[in-house]
């Protein structure tokens, strides 16, 4: 276990990834191009999607796989700096804890464990460790975003009294995915508007919420057997009075719709959707845009980039996490909260 109190600043970070899925590829495409990493290896143990990864992006041998069975000799590597953990959800906490025990840096997909607890964990363990653990909540690093955030920060919307978050996917989870979440849980909520419930601790500071209650649907004929909801509508009470309304939708056919809203005293802020491009064609009878983007790697591509160049400002020692340890248990919270609204269908309280 190394002890780290100040960190050293590299010129070029070697850095080790575990996980080749969709999500990866995004990450995987940006660690690539940054000229501050060097990506020593990939854990990945579908062969599949191995020779996926290396079809897409034209990896030979100078990156090679690895199965989890040998990840202790991989982070155990003195040269290795950071992990990206990029893998399962339910494999985080596992890959995180250990590797942060091993002295590594860890950014980590959102979120760091499956429930509280194991968030706790992680935490707990950077913190014993004296190493960085960065969650991945890209909307952070989205200009429109943030500017929601600085109106609020700044008070110039005045006492906010409500924030409303839109998330409608593009294009559907495939049905092995929805088929293969939690029958006991809400995956909708847990993964899909766990970015939504990050929004609204962030703008509200990590206030604990007074209440909240989760009401879902599902519309899909495919998904009624295994009853994995695709719609959802929840409410969120604060102490100070603030009512957070979420609505999410599995399909939206009209290109990935996010939205978010804070209403004050003194005014209103919205993020809206940006498009494929800003051309607007007029005539006689209307006009006509472009499309919005088709899913998550095309509407948040800077952001993705922006929060791998702050891990490594992180590791720079120029800055310090813009997620934090609180924030993260709050958006656990929430869901864990939710889940049990959603299952008892009633309100429930903090």
């Amino acid at each position: 276990m190394s002890l780290q109190t100040t960190p050293v600043r590299k010129n070029k970070y070697s850095v080790g990834m575990f996980g080749c899925g969709r999500i990866a590829g995004v990450h995987l495409t940006n660690i690539l191009r940054n000229r501050r990493l060097d990506l020593k290896w990939i854990v990945e143990n579908d062969e599949k999607r191995i020779q996926q990864v290396k079809e897409d992006f034209h990896i030979g041998s100078e990156i090679p796989f690895y199965k989890s069975s040998e990840r202790d000799r991989l982070l155990a590597d003195e040269s290795l700096d950071a992990v990206v953990v990029v893998s399962p959800t339910s494999t985080h906490t596992e890959y995180i804890v250990q590797s942060l025990k091993y002295g590594n840096d860890v950014f980590t997909e959102k979120p760091a464990g499956e429930s509280a607890a194991d968030i706790k964990l992680c935490y707990e363990t950077a913190e014993k460790t004296g190493r960085i653990l960065l969650t991945g909540f890209q909307r952070r690093y989205d200009e429109s975003f943030r500017d929601v955030k600085t109106a609020i920060d700044s008070g110039r919307l005045g006492k906010i009294q409500a924030i409303k978050t839109t998330t409608r996917d593009s294009p559907k989870p495939s049905y092995t995915f929805l088929k293969s979440a939690d029958s006991t849980g809400c995956n909708i909520l847990a993964d899909l508007c766990v970015h939504d419930i990050d929004m609204i601790v962030w703008l509200t500071k990590a206030q604990r919420p007074e209440s909240i209650y989760i009401n879902c649907h599902v519309h899909d004929p495919a998904l009624q057997e295994c009853r994995e909801p695709d719609a959802l509508a929840g409410l969120i009470k604060y102490p100070d009075g603030t009512l957070v309304t979420m609505d999410a939708f599995r399909e939206s056919v009209y290109g990935y719709d996010i939205r978010l809203e804070a209403f004050g005293t003194q005014g209103m802020a919205l993020a809206e959707n940006p498009r494929e491009s800003s051309t607007v064609i007029d005539g006689a009878f209307g006009g006509t845009s472009r499309r919005l983007y088709n899913s998550f790697p095309q509407r948040f591509e800077a952001p993705f980039a922006a929060e791998l160049a702050h891990f490594i400002d992180c590791m720079d020692g120029k800055a310090t996490p813009l997620i934090t340890k609180e924030e993260s248990l709050c958006v656990a919270e929430i869901i864990e909260k939710g889940i049990l609204s959603y299952k008892e269908k009633r309100v429930v309280m903090f």
